[in-house]
């Protein structure tokens, strides 16, 4: 459905840009919470070992994050910057348990945000999705 809405010309408002947002940021939110538990080793399997899962899964993420992208680019932007504060904090060898968890969170950000920028074909051809795919790679 999303990936069609570029082409809907229909009358009647779609809901879409309304929770694609949403589902975005309780995908990328669940991601961060399962890394951090796979970091302190609460979870044994890490989801980012099975790259063929993880392929359909950020083709399928990176449909539903360009509906409304800015917002949620804005949010993956938050967060990076967020974990990557607290890595760059910790400075300590061996890394302190915060830093191994925010690197796990930043592994699958970057995951995440590279999805996104290669769902541009996807999506669409906008100028205003350059700027953002620009803000994501920075």
């Amino acid at each position: 459905m999303v990936s069609s809405v570029p082409y809907v010309k229909a009358a009647d408002p779609h809901l879409l840009n309304l929770y694609c947002p949403k589902i975005t940021a309780t995908y990328v939110e669940s991601r961060l919470q399962y890394a951090r538990a796979v970091a302190r080793g609460d979870i044994g399997d890490d989801p980012l070992d099975d790259q063929g899962a993880i392929q359909q899964v950020m083709e399928q993420i990176a449909i539903i994050c360009r509906c409304e992208y800015e917002k949620s680019a804005e949010l993956i932007v938050r967060l990076f910057d967020h974990d990557y504060t607290i890595y760059e904090r910790s400075g300590s060898n061996p890394p302190s348990a915060e830093a191994r968890e925010s690197v796990a969170c930043l592994t699958w950000l970057v995951t995440i945000i590279g999805a996104a920028i290669q769902g541009r074909a996807s999506y669409s051809n906008c100028e205003e999705h350059d700027v953002v795919d620009g803000n994501l790679i920075c």
